[in-house]
């Protein structure tokens, strides 16, 4: 079975999102690959997990590494902050970064996120590029912060 990487982006999005509680929770300020803002600015501070160009994936391995980036959005660099860190720290565990974790399939199904039935993922290892930092600002005036990660993975199931 092939790892449909968009797949496993909006299960880790879930799966940062529930470590971070009560800070993200995925559709209404943490997303993968694509933000959903709202028209009236009420997703204020907001995050999203995008893959960027990185090591190309071994068609014989079962284990993937993708390169992921973080990048929050918020009306001040308190926000944007808050939230990336704590997406941040979401990947340790009792200070050591994540490894053997294992995270539920997701899939959408119209506007709603599911569960893939009998597909989850092994994160086996996470390696942080460096911690959350500002990198500015975006054209609406709004602050961004960033950090990226690799992620080597496989199908648990």
């Amino acid at each position: 079975m092939a790892i449909v990487i968009s797949k496993f982006l909006l299960s880790l999005a879930y799966a940062m999102g529930a470590a971070a509680v009560p800070v993200a929770t995925v559709g209404s300020t943490l997303f993968a690959l694509q933000a959903s803002e709202k028209a009236d600015g009420s997703t204020d501070p907001y995050a999203v997990l995008l893959s960027y160009p990185g090591p190309a994936p071994d068609e014989l391995d079962r284990v993937a590494e993708i390169s992921v980036q973080v990048k929050g959005t918020g009306k001040t660099a308190a926000a944007a902050t808050d939230l990336v860190n704590q997406l941040y720290e979401s990947l340790y565990q009792d200070n050591v970064v994540r490894h053997g974790w294992v995270i539920a399939g997701k899939i959408t199904s119209g506007l709603a996120v599911i569960d893939d039935p009998g597909v989850s993922y092994e994160v086996r290892l996470v390696i942080p590029q460096q911690t959350p930092g500002v990198t500015g600002r975006d054209e609406r005036g709004r602050w961004n912060v960033t950090f990226n990660f690799d992620v080597r993975f496989q199908l648990a199931t």
